[in-house]
């Protein structure tokens, strides 16, 4: 869940598993999971935005075997 002073002044990131704060050194560190639900699905038109911590994101893409891909941008 990210908190804002302002429009695009981030204030606080808290997990929304764990509810910890992303808070780091210098700055948050947290991962985003969106999901968007069309026509299709029985969750049409749901929308799921969830922060998640460090540890709380290895844990889930331990679980679902989720490898890191390498960026190779120059």
């Amino acid at each position: 869940m990210k908190k804002y002073f302002k429009k695009n002044n981030l204030k606080e990131v808290i997990c929304d598993s764990c509810k910890n704060s992303c808070k780091k050194e210098f700055d948050f560190e947290y991962a985003t999971l969106n999901a968007h639900w069309g026509y299709s699905s029985k969750k049409d038109g749901d929308v799921y935005q969830i922060d998640l911590c460090e540890d709380c994101f290895d844990k889930i893409s331990d679980f679902l075997k989720i490898k890191p891909t390498k960026n190779d941008v120059l």
